[in-house]
């Protein structure tokens, strides 16, 4: 395969197939805010992550890819010429992946916490709590990569870390891509063990003995426990292979006669888990909400048929105002 037919997809890929993918996403996330706004969901802590993740996933996708586009249709790349932007860029978007991650973290923990048998470890799964945990972890993330504030910088029209920072850089980025795959893996994990049991403990029991609340909020629980656990799924398919290639392009970089050929592949591999498949993630959710919880297909359906009588009342409205003025 010739590199030029790499750079060819590469190029497909960003001018064609990533503003449809970004359109998806905002779409997609937008969708799941005002789904998770709704009244009977802000009672629930876990939406309160599910909103703060969507947020922070529509900040991360828009400043990720749409320069990315623009840098190809307008060249140069202004990120790589401006080093107030090029440091800008890469201060935001790790704000925004790494709250984004720590949401769905914090997500995962709250159902663990919800599905445990230990009326201790379910007192965590609270509003105030939630609150709390979102305020410290955005003031934690704003300050924790303002290295790159003052670190990241240009060289040959390369927005990158250099030297001994490009060192220290690597390290941190490999612990904020592990740990939260990490963590992700072990509630996710857990839920599903705590999930078995309670239904293990259900068949035995005496069912009225063991439901406490509301049949419907029951239901909600459990689709939100679904939704979470298949998003989980989902997120560790498109982005483990991120960290397993960045991993390999530290370990192999200080190899000098790697071929043109080699080092085209590894950029695209590059490109295709970084840019491609991990920004994926971010305009799967509608479709794994959609078809994982009952609740919410209710939602969009109650949406669509909201919007379509409102369109028909205005319609209405309209005609029925230029019959009278004719």
């Amino acid at each position: 395969m010739s590199t030029s037919i790499l750079v060819t997809i590469q190029q497909g890929i960003t001018r064609y197939v990533m503003p449809i993918m970004i359109t998806i996403a905002n779409l997609s996330n937008i969708f799941s805010i005002l789904s998770f706004l709704q009244k009977h969901q802000r009672s629930n802590s876990c939406s309160i992550y599910l909103v703060f993740a969507a947020t922070f996933s529509i900040v991360s996708i828009n400043w990720a890819l749409i320069p990315t586009i623009y840098a190809l249709n307008n060249p140069p790349d202004p990120f790589s010429q401006s080093l107030i932007l090029c440091r800008l860029r890469g201060y935001i978007l790790q704000i925004a992946n790494n709250l984004y991650r720590t949401y769905l973290i914090l997500a995962c923990m709250d159902r663990y916490a919800t599905s445990s048998p230990s009326a201790r470890i379910r007192r965590w799964s609270t509003k105030k709590i939630a609150g709390r945990a979102i305020v410290i972890t955005i003031i934690a993330w704003i300050l924790i990569p303002t290295h790159l504030l003052i670190w990241e910088t240009i060289e040959n029209s390369k927005c990158s870390a250099f030297g001994t920072y490009a060192t220290v850089y690597t390290i941190y980025l490999l612990i904020v891509i592990f740990a939260p795959l990490c963590l992700i893996s072990l509630f996710g994990f857990l839920t599903l063990h705590n999930l078995k049991r309670l239904h293990s403990h259900v068949t035995h029991s005496n069912v009225n003995t063991i439901i406490t609340v509301s049949e419907k909020r029951r239901k909600r629980d459990i689709d939100l426990q679904r939704m979470i656990l298949m998003e989980v799924f989902v997120y560790l398919i498109l982005t483990s292979g991120y960290p397993i290639v960045f991993l390999y392009t530290t370990l192999t970089a200080n190899i000098t006669n790697k071929s043109i050929i080699c080092l085209q592949i590894e950029s695209f591999v590059s490109f295709m888990t970084n840019s491609f498949l991990q920004y994926l993630n971010s305009g799967s959710r509608f479709f794994i909400y959609f078809f994982t919880s009952h609740t919410f297909r209710g939602e969009v359906k109650k949406f669509i048929l909201i919007h379509r009588y409102d369109n028909t009342i205005h319609t209405a409205l309209v005609v029925g105002i230029q019959q009278r003025l004719t």
